[in-house]
């Protein structure tokens, strides 16, 4: 848990006098005295925020696909979502490209400076469109002047 939440949760510990964290405050109470599913509290919560169509288990998500955006690795991810398998994980790693090119980048780096030439660069990469149209071009001027070729001989 981060710092911030250990902190509410020992002020919690602080000022309650049952032994729960969350106790249950219905008057009937439960069969196990604390808050089981925090429905109500969670409903009045989105009503006061006007939201719509939103669950707690966004909030979840929300972690997961962060730590994945910005780096961190599946196993770190699984843990931190207390996931029991790879697979439920896995959903995050799609969003965990960045890493990945930045990888190859300095790879295909290392392998340009071994060979002592320089890594291709934004300004003198092509557009597919561009290469698309100039090899058509190309195959267009080839046809003409082989034409051409026939009608002289």
């Amino acid at each position: 848990l981060t710092q911030p939440v250990l902190k509410i949760l020992r002020e919690r510990k602080e000022e309650s006098t049952s032994e729960w964290v969350f106790p249950s405050q219905s008057n009937r109470g439960s069969a196990s005295g604390h808050l089981v599913t925090p429905n109500k509290a969670f409903k009045k919560i989105l009503e006061d925020a006007d939201m719509k169509d939103f669950r707690i288990h966004d909030l979840r998500r929300t972690m997961g696909s962060y730590l994945a955006i910005q780096g961190t690795s599946m196993p770190v991810i699984g843990k931190a979502l207390g996931h029991k398998s790879q697979a439920a994980t896995a959903v995050y790693a799609r969003l965990t490209n960045d890493p990945v090119r930045l990888a190859m980048e300095a790879a295909q780096k290392i392998l340009f400076e071994g060979e002592g030439l320089e890594p291709p660069s934004d300004e003198n990469v092509v557009p597919f469109a561009e290469r698309e149209k100039s090899a058509k071009k190309s195959k267009s001027e080839k046809k003409n002047k082989q034409a051409k070729k026939r009608r002289n001989s």
